[in-house]
């Protein structure tokens, strides 16, 4: 018995030891430090997501370095557009090895800017549960969907619901409603998306799906 303990013991120390290790950090801007974390089993990658986010005239930068799952690294750029209202999108970057997103000099490509030929309503609203969809925004590259999304953002002691509708690529329909998630001390959550194929009309009639939180967090920020 107590050899099979021992063993046991022993193969512990093994699997901690070769665990994988990341560096684990948020910040606004192009770059962060933070502490090294051990990765759950389920989580073989490091990573390093970029998000931007502009409304109007101001542009807001942010990166977050975790560990993440295969799953999230297969996802895609998440880009969601609203025309003359503003444009957000997130990239995920992977790389195996220990601490390998501290030093992952991580880049978006250019934004792709040719119209696709597919059409969304498009608006953008503080402090309200619904925008008209007074405007129609031309979708580019592989934005394939149109979202209707409503949320809030909590920050400090105050909170505000936002509500948007355009074009999105199809991994912003990916996660589930009902998500959180803080970013910069700012917490925000999604409480209704809607998601349907994009048409030549922007005549659209949603069907419900999920969102990834990270293309939304830039507009919030934006917005403090």
């Amino acid at each position: 018995m107590q050899a099979i303990l021992s063993l046991c013991l022993f193969l512990a120390l093994i699997a901690r030891g070769t665990a994988l290790q990341c560096e684990i950090c948020t910040g606004l801007g192009h770059n962060c430090t933070g502490k090294t974390e051990t990765c759950p089993p389920d989580h073989a990658f490091c990573g390093t997501t970029l998000f931007e986010s502009k409304h109007d005239e101001i542009l807001v930068h942010g990166i977050i370095k975790n560990c993440i799952p295969s799953s999230v690294c297969a996802a895609g750029s998440t880009d969601i557009n609203l025309g003359e209202k503003g444009r957000s999108r997130t990239h995920v970057f992977c790389c195996q090895g220990d601490t390998c997103n501290a030093a992952t000099a991580a880049k978006f490509m250019p934004s792709e800017a040719k119209p696709n030929g597919l059409q969304c309503p498009a608006c953008y609203a503080l402090l309200d549960e619904s925008c008209s969809d007074a405007d129609t925004v031309n979708c580019v590259g592989s934005e394939f969907q149109c979202i209707n999304l409503v949320g809030y953002v909590h920050y400090d002691e105050s909170s505000q619901r936002i509500a948007m509708k355009g074009c999105a690529t199809q991994p912003v329909c990916s996660a589930s409603v009902g998500g959180a998630a803080t970013f910069a001390g700012v917490s925000s959550a999604i409480t209704k998306l809607e998601c349907s194929p994009a048409s030549s009309t922007a005549s659209i009639s949603p069907g419900p799906s999920g969102l990834l939180l990270s293309a939304i967090v830039g507009f919030l920020l934006v917005k403090l």
